[in-house]
């Protein structure tokens, strides 16, 4: 939802004759009006319109809602959809888990002390390990 533009036709002074008050009959009064309508509806849709659009805390219609940002990754293109989205993402990034998907082979390490060479050591260790126990077993020991 955007926020409501301003409608007002503001070229208020210049569409007066160049003798407003032999012209158009303007007292003094209301010749000083037609200066201050400008900046008195400019005043009355900033308090009226654009303030309490921009403080609303509806959902759907908040302030937030209604700012455009720039997406990251898949986010949304308000302020309020990317601070759900935010949400989200930190919601699912749990202390001490690793959600699924996360971590890629690109993401891993393929050097001399990198998680894959340690782990592929580990395994067959322990495969060696399972070896040695079924030899021993068989033997009776």
């Amino acid at each position: 939802m955007a926020i409501t533009k301003i409608t007002k036709d503001m070229a208020i002074i210049a569409v007066l004759a160049d003798l407003p008050n032999a012209t158009d009959d303007l007292t003094p009064a209301q010749l000083k009006a037609k200066f201050d309508e400008g900046g008195s509806a400019l005043k009355t849709y900033i308090n009226d319109t654009l303030i309490p659009a921009l403080e609303s805390i509806v959902d759907g219609s908040s302030g937030a809602d209604r700012i455009g940002a720039t997406a990251m990754s898949t986010s949304p293109s308000t302020v309020q959809g990317i601070l759900e989205w935010l949400k989200t993402q930190i919601d699912n990034t749990v202390l001490g888990d690793i959600p699924d998907g996360s971590l890629t082979d690109v993401k891993l390490s393929d050097g001399v002390a990198g998680i894959k060479t340690r782990f592929s050591v580990h395994q067959v260790g322990n495969a060696q390990s399972f070896k040695d126990q079924e030899i021993l077993l068989w033997m009776g020991v």
